[in-house]
């Protein structure tokens, strides 16, 4: 289906609880579904055909929370993916987890199978903030987790965090950044809140059942972060990622530079270049196709050439390298500098924009001003709000 993907995702959607913000296809769920999804995936796998010549760039398991399942599952699961799909070109295993679940028994696994990264769900280190979205502390676990994994040899330990949670203050805030970039974590990734249609935070806020952070509180907070990160020795890569240098996530990049990938589970998506696949949302849905052998795809999506090119755009210009206007013009025969050229010597002027040989780059000043400098640049004025 896909020839020469570069990465391979693997979807676990089982959590310990289902966070009120949370979009993604995840949720608890009955012990026997837990142990019978990996033989799942790996059925999906063999049903797919999917050969890795030399090994895909990078593997990453996600979810959901991988590290739920039990340690025989997950040893199971995780070598059969690596036996499969690594090689030599294979530079980047990445895994996510809550600091609880991170033991000396699943890290065994984790580094007995190559796993060599290791994401955090932190979300936030305050527990009033943790308390009030309805998510359970994992901040008392957070340093044991972290000299677990890197006795185990695992050094590249990430960590994710969200700006303009509910009463989300900046104070606090920032004194957690500041503790967490003196830590010995490589990785840090910082997204904004968004409220997402269908969640239970889309009902509160309908309701007014919750109060968010201003957007100038929130934009400082961002600001604060990269400041503290800076001195700290991280860089900041992509505009919500930051790492010490040679700790950036490859995989991460690989979509980026919209590179094809693979994704086995419920809800994974993969991607050619033109097409878009996407596997069922419903569990119940997936398990019927992989039980009866038959495709396990629920929709193909043709990306048109608009679409690809102002998603190219996109992540482009959310990289700290900027986007490529040779890749650009290559392949998809488009010359942003002679059909927006008004537009981004416009955004230059105001210091937003620059250009440095064939890479059109966001300056730390148009961060915040991304929607604005997107919305000029789409060839298609339905996307906006990427920031």
């Amino acid at each position: 289906m896909i020839k020469n993907p570069a990465s391979l995702y693997v979807h676990i959607p089982f959590c310990k609880s289902k966070c009120p913000y949370c979009a993604f296809v995840s949720k608890k769920d009955s012990k026997e579904n837990i142990l019978n999804y990996p033989d799942l995936i790996k059925r999906e796998f063999e049903l797919r055909e999917i050969g890795f010549a030399s090994g895909a760039l990078s593997i990453y398991f996600g979810g959901g929370t991988p590290l739920i399942l039990p340690p025989e599952s997950l040893n199971d699961l995780i070598g059969f993916i690596i036996e499969k799909a690594s090689g030599p070109k294979t530079s980047e295993i990445s895994i996510e987890s809550l600091p609880s679940l991170i033991t000396d028994e699943k890290c065994e696994i984790l580094a007995g199978n190559g796993i060599n990264r290791v994401t955090l769900g932190m979300q936030s280190f305050n527990d009033g903030v943790l308390r009030d979205i309805g998510r359970f502390s994992e901040i008392k676990y957070f340093e044991t987790a972290v000299e677990t994994l890197l006795k185990h040899g695992i050094k590249n330990i990430g960590v994710d965090l969200i700006i303009g949670l509910p009463d989300d203050g900046y104070n606090a805030f920032v004194d957690s950044v500041i503790k967490l970039a003196s830590s010995k974590i490589k990785h840090i990734s910082a997204y904004f809140l968004k409220i997402e249609e269908g969640t239970e935070f889309e009902s509160k806020m309908r309701s007014g059942d919750i109060r968010l952070p201003s957007d100038g509180r929130t934009c400082r907070m961002y600001s604060k972060l990269g400041k503290i990160l800076f001195n700290a020795g991280f860089n900041r890569y992509e505009i919500s990622n930051f790492a010490i240098p040679g700790f950036h996530s490859v995989h991460n990049t690989l979509t980026w530079d919209y590179r094809p990938y693979i994704g086995l589970g419920v809800s994974a998506v993969s991607f050619d270049g033109e097409l878009r696949y996407n596997n069922p949302v419903s569990l119940e849905e997936y398990e019927v196709g992989i039980l009866s052998r038959k495709p396990v795809l629920c929709s193909v999506e043709k990306i048109e050439k608009e679409i690809r090119v102002n998603e190219r755009i996109m992540l482009g210009l959310r990289t700290s390298r900027g986007l490529d206007l040779s890749v650009l013009k290559d392949m998809e025969g488009i010359d942003l500098l002679k059909h927006r050229g008004t537009e981004v010597q416009s955004f230059i002027k105001k210091g937003w924009l620059k250009i440095t040989g064939d890479h059109l780059i966001l300056k730390t000043k148009g961060i915040l001003w991304l929607d604005t400098i997107l919305q000029n640049l789409f060839f298609d004025k339905k996307f906006h709000k990427f920031l």
